[in-house]
């Protein structure tokens, strides 16, 4: 089974590095630079997981995460951030912060989301 995630982080090249990385992760990837695709995005679909940059220009990940639970309430969000971003701000909103210092932990940590959402039979995530 194939799970769809949506990766919104600032830049082309740093967009096409998430892409990537989260395909070789085994996950349907689609990537976006901004705040605004990323949301006509999720108000087309509802992917398995939303990665999202905490610094994601006038907004952030955190304001992408509210709205994101707007549209579907259980989503898993992924916010990726440096050491010295805000913690409890990303997790207040919901979501599981992960300080970025390479892949594996990302994936491992989008993997773990997606994994623990479906054995709890969320419908939310098909």
């Amino acid at each position: 089974m194939s799970y769809r995630a949506l990766v919104a982080v600032p830049g082309l090249a740093s967009a096409a590095a998430a892409r990537d990385a989260f395909s070789r992760a085994g996950f349907e990837t689609v990537a976006v630079t901004n705040f605004q695709d990323a949301l006509d995005a999720l108000r087309r679909s509802c992917p398995d997981l939303l990665a999202t940059a905490m610094r994601l220009g006038d907004f952030n990940g955190v304001h992408l995460t509210i709205r994101a639970h707007a549209l579907y309430p259980d989503l898993p969000v992924l916010i990726l951030g440096r050491e010295d971003d805000s913690r409890a701000d990303a997790e207040g909103s919901g979501a599981t912060f992960v300080a970025v210092t390479g892949d594996d932990i990302v994936m491992t940590t989008a993997a773990e989301l997606v994994h623990g959402r479906r054995e709890r039979g969320n419908p939310s995530i098909q």
